[in-house]
């Protein structure tokens, strides 16, 4: 071979490699261009926001952040769903809290003798008279859920007066409430007061059953609510706009529930009327902790029980009486 020729086969293998290896890297870095893509459009489109209620595929919850590659979903039962923004971008996303109207589906107990003129008024109460329904125009159709026979002889005291009146926290999202509709919500349990320890590599929360010095561990309200942030710098304040981004909060948290589209439980004051149900449910953190001051390493009083719903909460309520 000539030397002409040699140096053509070696530029000829030269151009051969650069092309196979532009191909390589082009292969490579579209799955990082698409995700910034798709960070990009959901920037500029915004077809949500941090907070709002989404579902998409098959997860469904609250955007907690929103970053350049990717996302974070709160769901329902608190897990965390972290998504590439290029598979949100090419989704079909259900965007909850952008409805203009909520399809409720009420269920009125009413006694077998119950009259066709008692039937008229309550479902003119529910249809007509009620100020968040909607009137006039299609309603969609659903079919009927199939319910159990009712007793032939049903206590008196399982039917009480119809309320046809939506409880606030029912009524509006967090960001509607009133200041003192806001405070309300917090149902007394104490175990937002509890220190947590955040670990360093893992990011995960560990609680622990150590109480903030302002807590009082008997009523389990704070002592000097309205000067905490003054005494204790690093306490946090909720906000509607912080409720979907902290990954500490209770299971029972009211706040947290609400957010998520959920009801209040039956031991929630707002409920039973009474303060006293938190503590009867085994929510509250009412004998349960030791003083800030008395704890000593935090490491020794790490506990797993404020991350959960007691057995108490989720059952006794099948027990109530409907009002």
């Amino acid at each position: 071979m000539s030397p002409q020729g040699g140096l053509f086969e070696a530029r000829r293998s030269l151009v051969a490699g650069l092309g196979a290896g532009g191909i390589a890297v082009a292969l490579a870095s579209r799955s990082t261009v698409e995700t910034q893509f798709g960070g990009v459009s959901i920037f500029v489109d915004r077809p949500f926001r941090v907070g709002d209620s989404i579902r998409f595929q098959a997860a469904h919850g609250i955007v907690g952040s929103i970053g350049s590659r990717s996302m974070r979903i709160r769901g329902p039962h608190g897990t965390l769903t972290t998504a590439p923004n290029a598979g949100i971008a090419k989704a079909h996303v259900t965007n909850l809290s952008m409805r203009s109207r909520f399809l409720f589906d009420h269920r009125v107990v009413l006694p077998p003798a119950t009259g066709k003129a008692e039937v008229a008024r309550v479902l003119a109460a529910l249809l007509v008279g009620h100020p968040v329904v909607v009137k006039g125009g299609r309603i969609p159709w659903a079919p009927p859920a199939r319910h159990p026979r009712l007793p032939r002889a049903p206590p008196p005291a399982l039917y009480g007066r119809v309320n046809t009146a939506l409880p606030f926290w029912r009524a509006k999202t967090l960001d509607a409430m009133t200041r003192a509709e806001w405070e309300s919500l917090c149902d007394g349990c104490g175990r937002c007061c509890l220190h947590k320890l955040r670990d360093d590599d893992t990011d995960r929360i560990a609680f622990t059953n150590i109480a903030c010095r302002l807590l009082d561990a008997d009523t389990c309200r704070c002592k000097d609510y309205a000067n905490r942030k003054r005494r204790v710098p690093d306490c946090v304040k909720l906000t509607p706009a912080r409720i979907a981004a902290i990954d500490w909060l209770p299971p029972t948290c009211a706040y947290r529930l609400v957010g998520e589209g959920q009801d209040l439980p039956w031991w929630h004051p707002l409920v039973s009327g009474r303060a006293e149900t938190v503590h009867e449910a085994g929510v509250s953190v009412r004998g349960r902790v030791v003083a800030e001051r008395e704890a000593g390493d935090f490491e020794d009083h790490i506990v797993t029980w404020p991350g959960r719903s007691p057995a108490r909460a989720r059952t006794h309520g099948k027990t109530r009486k409907a009002g």
